[in-house]
C-alpha cells in the first residue's frame, strides 16, 4: 500500500458526509499528494474505481515550540508574559487544545497580577497528564491524550470532576459562591452515605435473598456490607436503596458510588 510498503493490507472506512448526499470520507486514506495523483490513488481501490474527487486532501505544517521552551504554567521561557497552547506546543485536538487555552489564559491573568501561576500535576487532572508531556518530553509527532495510558485514570474521572476541581476553580474567582457551597454539600452528603454502606451489613436470610430476587439481583452466600455489594458490576443504588431504605442523593452523585 501506499503509506505501508511493509505492511500487505490497510483498512479503509467509507463514512457518509451527511444522510441525504452522495459524498463520503474516506478515513484511513488521508494524504496532501497532489489532487491528479489522489485521483489516480483512489481509482485503484476496487470499490472506489470510479468515483471523482470532490474535495482533495491536504496537509498542515505548524511550528512547533519545543519541550524546553515552554514552562509548566505554559509560558514561552524567552519571553516573559507569553503564554501559548494547542498545536503550537504539541498537542492535537480541540478539547486538548480548548483546556490548554484555559490553563494559559489563567497563567497570563496571574502574571499579570504579579501571582504565582496556578500548574495542575498529573494526579489533579487530565489536562495536568497532557501539559506535563507536552512541556517536559521531546515529542515527535502531535500529542493527544488516551485516558487508557493516564496512570490515575481511575481518580480523573468525569463523575468526580467537581469534587476534585471546584474548589481550585472558587480559589481563582471563576465559579460562584453558590456552586462553590452546593459541591461542598455533595461532598459531605457522599461522605455520610459511604460510612452508612460501609457499617450496614446485609445477612443471608430467607427475606434478604427474597428481596434481592425481587430486584433481579443474586442471592446472598455469605454476610456482606453495603458497600461490597454495591460494587458488584450489576447492582446499582436505587436497588439497594429499596433494600436498606437508603436516603436520596443527588442524581449527579450516584455515579461516584459505583
Amino acid at each position: 500500500m501506499w503509506f505501508f510498503p511493509d505492511v500487505p493490507a490497510h483498512r479503509l472506512f467509507l463514512e457518509p458526509e451527511s444522510l441525504d448526499g452522495d459524498e463520503l470520507y474516506v478515513q484511513g486514506l488521508e494524504t496532501s499528494f497532489p489532487a491528479d495523483i489522489q485521483q489516480r490513488m483512489v481509482r485503484t481501490i476496487p470499490a472506489l474505481a470510479r468515483t471523482t474527487i470532490t474535495a482533495p486532501g491536504y496537509g498542515v505544517a505548524d511550528d512547533v515550540l519545543t519541550s524546553d521552551q515552554v514552562g509548566a504554567d505554559l509560558g514561552v521561557r524567552a519571553l516573559s508574559g507569553l503564554y501559548c497552547a494547542g498545536q503550537m506546543i504539541g498537542s492535537s485536538g480541540g478539547e486538548e487544545a480548548a483546556a490548554q487555552g484555559l490553563m494559559a489564559g489563567i497563567s497570563a491573568a496571574r502574571w499579570a497580577r504579579g501571582e504565582a501561576p496556578v500548574v495542575l500535576g498529573r494526579d489533579q487532572a487530565v489536562i495536568g497528564v497532557l501539559i506535563d508531556e507536552v512541556t517536559r518530553e521531546r515529542l515527535k509527532e502531535p500529542r493527544r491524550i488516551q485516558p487508557a495510558q493516564i496512570e490515575h485514570r481511575l481518580a480523573l474521572r468525569g463523575d468526580n470532576a467537581d469534587l476534585r476541581l471546584t474548589p481550585l476553580a472558587a480559589q481563582l474567582g471563576l465559579v460562584s459562591t453558590e456552586v462553590m457551597e452546593a459541591v461542598e454539600q455533595k461532598r459531605e452528603e457522599l461522605a455520610a452515605l459511604q460510612a452508612t454502606l460501609r457499617t450496614r451489613r446485609l445477612y443471608p436470610s430467607a427475606a434478604t435473598n427474597a428481596r434481592l430476587a425481587a430486584l433481579g439481583l443474586a442471592p446472598l452466600r455469605k454476610p456482606t456490607t453495603a458497600a461490597a455489594l454495591l460494587r458488584r458490576p450489576e447492582v446499582r443504588y436505587h436497588q439497594l436503596q429499596a433494600v436498606l431504605g437508603l436516603p436520596d442523593i443527588q442524581p449527579g452523585a450516584v455515579e461516584t458510588l459505583w
